[in-house]
């Protein structure tokens, strides 16, 4: 699986996943932020790990420069690596 389409089903399972969890702790408990949260940075872990076969950079990665400290993350689904210029749907 190309890192492009890798990239697309990790969004689209950590947005139906977010969505549910966010609606049913709404629905269940006043705690509704703390599995919220863990939905979120544990779809951050995971992105993180989608890479380009290239240089190695995150694909969801835009920028090499932080902002205030931390890695900016802005693009959701790009077909080319924003550091090299790989094309992310090509099969290696």
């Amino acid at each position: 699986m190309t890192p492009f389409k890798r990239n697309r089903a990790a969004w689209i399972c950590i947005f139906g996943i977010c969505s549910s969890t966010g609606l049913a702790a709404l629905y269940l408990s006043n705690w509704f932020l703390a599995p919220f949260a863990t939905v979120i940075y544990t779809g951050h872990f995971f992105l993180n790990r989608i890479t380009c076969p290239n240089c190695g950079v995150p694909v969801t990665f835009v920028d090499n420069r932080p902002l205030a400290g931390l890695r900016v993350h802005k693009a959701l689904f790009v077909k080319k690596c924003q550091n090299c210029g790989w094309d992310l749907d090509k099969e290696c």
